[in-house]
Formats: structure tokens, C-alpha cells, sequence
């Protein structure tokens, strides 16, 4: 962002002048009063605090810039490839805010902490769809469940007879569709969002998920159970088991158990019995944990622990013998504190999309985006029988200019996404080729209507246009103002010192004192050193070889120069008064070397303030040379229209 903070920044405002009318030109080419105005408004507040400028004094600073930005194109800095790249990687990140829909992203966050505030059980039926299927057959699943949400609600079936004849969720199918409890996050997110939505026993119509329909219904509804933080002692039992083990696990299992009830301490017990090794050293603690985060009977026998300290009887889980030891229970906190929690969840989840789809839907809508079906289906039909015979080419399609899609003044032609889906066919993977192909159409669209969205937003937002002026021209003016201004002024070693030598004057300063100061980490060694400096032949680097033989912290030595009258303390010890004070828990002592008389301060003391106006002198010869190369024009009349309002 440093090169960003070369321009002027601008900033939204409104104009009664004419916003086309240009204020001033250079070589021709104008900057309207529009411009101006955005520019000057935004700077004026920071300007009025540090150096106020009257509207006519702060054209002519514009006008200096735009001669800047005038030579850095004429010299042919803007298409430069790494200056090409740089810039749109900034309007790319400048150009997002406005692709989105912000209400939708707090919304967002609201809905989950509400839905955190609860768990749901619900139960459901799926039928398997890929997330690119054609229309027909999106249009048919989604018919065939609803005949049978009609049947289920009619009595002629029931849901869980359904469930288990028909989803293609094989798990939840032998419960009779049954998911159990869960809260936000456990589901993905349309699933998430239609089962928090639903009554108690309602039935939902068909809810599409990227895996494919589903039917839900509601079937109970609890407070959150919040996190619940337990230690745990595992007893293993393997899968292959046999049941001699499996007895011998659960008589282990049991002494562990009369052991806890008899005293024993539980995280010694853990260290010294848990199979668990990676929490057995940390006496069987586990971080907390919420729904669905760990087997189902072990967060079950979790949540059922009434009491910080309490211990559970033996749990078995599938993979073995558990002792659960509560340790503390976390209710809900408030949306503040869960807010960063909420933030990275959303940013791992499907919802993190939601608010591009809302801003997509409006964008089909505001410009009537539409789908032709016939010639779409022209090119799938033509890449399913072809792909299977081997490369499919786009060839008999390459003078076709049907449509198959439009917005606002926009064509994709079928010459268009056959050419695309030829181009990138090698990855299509799957048995369903035309869907794939369909999916790599529709994207390809999605694209391309963002990409026409992306156009319009200079138009549509004064302030994004003149924001990304800014970053260019600030990007445009960094190389050339550090070629013309900042490395001239720093390695131009000969010119810095010839200016210094004019301008000796500008950095004359009264009569100061040369000084040493000696930091001491105690009171004793302090008196110490303040004994050595009674030696007329003691130097700094002797106190540092006496005091740092053990510890290089014992004494710190600096020279430093101060103006006289400037520190009490030091006009003291000029006038040969030596003595120690504490500061920053150090002890102090100054020892005055020499008065140094009245005049200039030498360049190596200041070669940063030298170069500082060194480079305002190059500035300002520079612009010299732009005003007298490139002819400016003011429109004077207008420019007091302007000042009458600004």
C-alpha cells in the first residue's frame, strides 16, 4: 500500500457544477471539476489540521500531481507489464466489496448465533443429484419428492417407511432417516438453514444441497447444550477383539471405576491406566467440545454430567471403555464474544458464498440474464456423443452466433462456450458427461457476468472510479518520483553536500554541550563509576571494560549532544557538579566532554533532515521542468464557481 499513499485521495461529494466540464487540461487532456472536487474535499479536513490551503492553492498542488502523472505515461510507465499486473491486483481487491452483498454477511453471522442458541433432531430423506445436474433432472428429483411429501402427508406412507425404501443416505435410511441432534455448523448450511426453519413434525418441501434433494423433518427442538470440557480414561478394546479381551477390557474397566469411587485421584489414575497416550499425561483432559464433535455415546455420557467433578459410570464407545470426569461446562456467550468464533467457522462453511449468490441473483434480475435451453442442449448432446467417442472439438459450432446467453447488452454465443468446453474438456471427470459439461457452461456465464458487472462499477460508483484513479496514478508515480526525487537525493552524494554548503545557514544551532552519559544497573556501581569520572583519563570504552566483564548490562556508556540550557541536570555537571540519579531503574551519570560553540550542525549529524529538503529542492526543480514541457489551461470561470462552493 506505500506506493497507494503517493496519490491524493478522493472521496464521494456532490456538485452543482457541471460534473463533465473539465477544470484544466495539460496537453489536451482534462480533469473535470467532478474530479477536483472528490479530491479536494477528501484532503481538506487533513489539510485544515497540518498545513490549510485555500481551494486556488491546492489546484495548483493538483495540477503538479496530474504533470507528474502526465509524464509517467508519456513516458510509457503504464504498460509496463509489472505495472499492469501490480494495478489490477489492486483494482481486483478495490472491486470486491462492491461484488458482494454486505447486509447478507451480518445477517449471517445473526442467523448462526441464533441457531447456536439451539439444537435440532431432525430426520430426512435424499435423493442423489450432482451440484451440475441439467434442468431436467433437477426438475425431475425434485417432483419425485414431492409426491412423496403429498403421500406422507396424505397417510398414504409414512415418512420413515419412505426414508428407508428411498434415500440414497444408506446410514440415516436404517433409522428411518433419523440425524439425530444437531446445532450450526453440524449440516450444511441450506440443510442447516431449512431444519432450524421448520415446526415441530413439520415436513419441509424438497431443500437442494450440494449433494442433492432432501426432504427434512422436524422432530424436536432443546436449548443448546453449549461445550462441555471432560477428562477421559480410555480402556482400549480393538475391532477384532476377541471376548476373552473384550471381558478382561471391561473387568479393567470396572477396578478403575471402584477405584474413582474409593478416593483415587482421576488424573493419576488417567497417567497410569489410559490407553489414551496423548491425553493420559495431561491426566485425560480433553479440550471442550460441542454437538457432534465426538463419538455419540461418549458425548452423550458428556452432557449428562450434571456437576463439575463428577465422574460417569463406564461408557462403552466403538472403540473401547470410557470414565468421564466433568471438569467445566460452557454456556453460549454473548454474539460479541462469539463473533471471531462465528467469522472463522463461516469462512470454512458453504454460507461464506451466501452473500456473492444473493448479489448474483440480483445481477441476473437488474440485467435479465437469460438461459436459451435449445442451443445449450445442441452443444451438450453434440459433447456427450463425441467425448465418448474420444476429444470432442467444437468445430461445427465455430460459425454459430445463436445465443445462449444474454444481459444487458451482452451475447454468449454457442461459438463461444463450445470453444470453452473444448478447451478445458480434460476436466471432465465422471460418468455423467453432459452434466459436467453443463456446470463448466454455467460457470463460464457466471464468470463472464461478473466480469460485466466489474465494467460497470466506474459508472455505477463515483467513488470506486476515482479510487482506483488513485491507486493507479500512485502506482504509476512510485518509480518515476523515486528515479526523479528519492534515490537522487540519497545517492547524489556531490549535490547533497554542494546544498548543504549553500544552505549551512539553514542549520545553525546555539552553543550545546558534548556529553557522556553513564547507565548503571545499581546504586553502588553508579557511585563507582561517578568516582572514575574524577579521572581526567577515563574514557568510555575503559568503564565498559571495568564494569561488563560479567554482565553486559552492568554499564551502558552513550555520547550525546544537547543544547545548553536545554537539561538542568546536564548544566550542572558542565559546571563540574558530578552527581547520580535514578531514572527507568538505572542509575545515572553525565560527564561533560566540551561546549561546542554556536553554528551549523555538521552533515553527518543530519544527513537525513539535509536529504529531506535536498529532495524538496529536486521536487520542486522537476515540476519547473513539467510546467515549462506540457501546456496547462485553466478554466478560470469555472474554477471560481467551484471556490464559491468549497
Amino acid at each position: 500500500m506505500k506506493k497507494y499513499l503517493l496519490a491524493l485521495a478522493v472521496v464521494a461529494s456532490s456538485v452543482s457544477v457541471a460534473q463533465e466540464d473539465v477544470l484544466f487540461t495539460i496537453e489536451g487532456e482534462g480533469v473535470t471539476a467532478e474530479e477536483f472536487e472528490y479530491v479536494y474535499n477528501k484532503n481538506k479536513d487533513v489539510g485544515r489540521e497540518i498545513d490549510p490551503k485555500t481551494p486556488e492553492e491546492y489546484l495548483d498542488l493538483y495540477i503538479n500531481f496530474k504533470l507528474k502523472v502526465h509524464e509517467a505515461q508519456a513516458l510509457g510507465m503504464d504498460t509496463v507489464p509489472s505495472f499492469i499486473r501490480e494495478f489490477n491486483s489492486y483494482r481486483e481487491q478495490l472491486a470486491r466489496p462492491y461484488m458482494t452483498v454486505k447486509d447478507v454477511n451480518e445477517q449471517i453471522l445473526r442467523e448462526a448465533y441464533n441457531n447456536m442458541a439451539w439444537d435440532v433432531r431432525a430426520s430426512h430423506i435424499m435423493l442423489d443429484l450432482p451440484e451440475n445436474a441439467l434442468p431436467e433432472d433437477t426438475l425431475r428429483v425434485y417432483n419425485q419428492l414431492m409426491t412423496v411429501r403429498e403421500q406422507i402427508l396424505n397417510g398414504q406412507r409414512t415418512f420413515e417407511d419412505a426414508a428407508k425404501s428411498m434415500s440414497t443416505d444408506t446410514y440415516s435410511a436404517r433409522q428411518g432417516g433419523d440425524l439425530g441432534w444437531f446445532t450450526a455448523f453440524n449440516m450444511v448450511y441450506p440443510f442447516e438453514k431449512a431444519a432450524y426453519s421448520l415446526d415441530n413434525e413439520e415436513i419441509s418441501k424438497p431443500v437442494r444441497t450440494q449433494f442433492g434433494y432432501h426432504l427434512i423433518k422436524n422432530t424436536g427442538r432443546r436449548y443448546s447444550r453449549g461445550k462441555v470440557e471432560v477428562a477421559h480414561i480410555l480402556v482400549l478394546v480393538e475391532e477384532d477383539a476377541t471376548e476373552a479381551e473384550i471381558e478382561a477390557a471391561e473387568r479393567q474397566i470396572n477396578e478403575i471405576h471402584d477405584s474413582l469411587m474409593a478416593g483415587s485421584d482421576f488424573a493419576q489414575m488417567a497417567r497410569n491406566h489410559s490407553d489414551d497416550r496423548t491425553t493420559a499425561s495431561k491426566g485425560g483432559a480433553l479440550p471442550a467440545f460441542g454437538m457432534k464433535e465426538m463419538l455419540p455415546d461418549f458425548e452423550e455420557a458428556a452432557f449428562a454430567l450434571e456437576e463439575d467433578g463428577d465422574i460417569s459410570e463406564p461408557v462403552r464407545t466403538k472403540i473401547g471403555w470410557h470414565i468421564l470426569k466433568r471438569i467445566h461446562k460452557y454456556e453460549l456467550a454473548n454474539f460479541e464474544q462469539v463473533k471471531p468464533e462465528l467469522i472463522q467457522k463461516i469462512e470454512r462453511d458453504s454460507r461464506s458464498n451466501l452473500g456473492q449468490q444473493v448479489f448474483l441473483n440480483q445481477l441476473r434480475s437488474e440485467y435479465d440474464f437469460t438461459l436459451y435451453e435449445r442451443p445449450l442442449m445442441e452443444i451438450l448432446n453434440s459433447f456427450e456423443e463425441g467425448f465418448e467417442g474420444g476429444t470432442w472439438t467444437a468445430e461445427s459450432f465455430e460459425d454459430s452466433d445463436d445465443a445462449v446467453y444474454s444481459w444487458a447488452d451482452r451475447e454468449i454465443t454457442q461459438a463461444e462456450i463450445a470453444k470453452h468446453i473444448e478447451s478445458i474438456q480434460e476436466r471432465i471427470r465422471g460418468n455423467d458427461l453432459k452434466s459436467a459439461a453443463y456446470g463448466l457452461a454455467q460457470a463460464y456465464a457466471k464468470n463472464k457476468l461478473l466480469e460485466y458487472e466489474r465494467e460497470q462499477l466506474p459508472v455505477k460508483y463515483p467513488e470506486f472510479r476515482f479510487l482506483v484513479q488513485e491507486y493507479r496514478e500512485g502506482i504509476l508515480l512510485f518509480d518515476l518520483t523515486k528515479e526523479k526525487v528519492w534515490d537522487k537525493a540519497s545517492q547524489d552524494t556531490s549535490g547533497l553536500k554542494a546544498y548543504y554548503e549553500e544552505h549551512r545557514s539553514d542549520y545553525v544551532v546555539g552553543p550545546r554541550y558534548k556529553y557522556v552519559r553513564v547507565s548503571s544497573e545499581s546504586r553502588s556501581v553508579a557511585d563507582q563509576v561517578l568516582s572514575d569520572l574524577q579521572d581526567d583519563d577515563v574514557t568510555g570504552a575503559r568503564l565498559i571494560e571495568k564494569y561488563n566483564q560479567e554482565s553486559q548490562l552492568a554499564v551502558r556508556v552513550d555520547t550525546l549532544t544537547i543544547l545548553v540550557g536545554e537539561d538542568e541536570q546536564i548544566d550542572q555537571a558542565a559546571e563540574g557538579s558530578l552527581f547520580t540519579y535514578q531514572k527507568d531503574n538505572r542509575w545515572i551519570t553525565n560527564y561533560v566532554i566540551e561546549t561546542i560553540p554556536e553554528g551549523p550542525r555538521p552533515l553527518k549529524e543530519i544527513r537525513g533532515l539535509v536529504t529531506s529538503d535536498y529532495q524538496k529542492v529536486l521536487e520542486s526543480n522537476w515540476i519547473e521542468e513539467l510546467r515549462a514541457k506540457y501546456e496547462v489551461e485553466v478554466n478560470e470561470d469555472l474554477m471560481e464557481e467551484l471556490e464559491a462552493e468549497l
